[in-house]
């Protein structure tokens, strides 16, 4: 059985990157390697939380992103955020109107498994806009 959220690689970046998600999810959209997720997914749908750890799904490391934006393996100076690039696992529809992202479902749990507050926060905002109302549509 496979993990869910499998984790096929965790890099360290510049925090510049983590904190502009619309930025990253006009690149995504972009490009078709991967979906943005956990904090700057839910910037996006929330305009509230500003991300520190950047989390892409993906079949593959985005060679030409951390190539630009300089991933490392290991911390450098000015290289504190984390990046975390996860195997894509579910076969559920997203928002039809941020396309770029995850479903809210998988935003709404990756924050609730970082045991933050300021993530807890943000994903109960999420559960009411987007999880709560999915459930009763469905």
């Amino acid at each position: 059985m496979q993990h869910v959220q499998e984790l096929a690689a965790t890099y360290i970046a510049r925090p510049l990157l983590c904190a502009h998600a619309g930025r990253l999810e006009r690149l995504a959209a972009r490009r078709t390697w991967c979906l943005v997720g956990g904090e700057p997914a839910a910037a996006v749908l929330t305009d509230y939380l500003r991300p520190g750890v950047l989390t892409l799904y993906g079949e593959k490391v985005p060679g030409l992103l951390a190539a630009r934006q300089k991933f490392l393996k290991e911390p450098a100076p000015g290289h504190t955020a984390v990046v975390e690039v996860r195997k894509r696992f579910w076969n559920f529809p997203g928002d039809p109107q941020h396309n770029n992202l995850v479903p809210p479902l998988l935003v709404y749990a990756d924050l609730l498994a970082t045991g933050d507050a300021r993530c807890i926060e943000t994903a109960r905002m999420i559960y009411d806009a987007y999880v709560a109302r999915s459930l009763t549509e469905g």
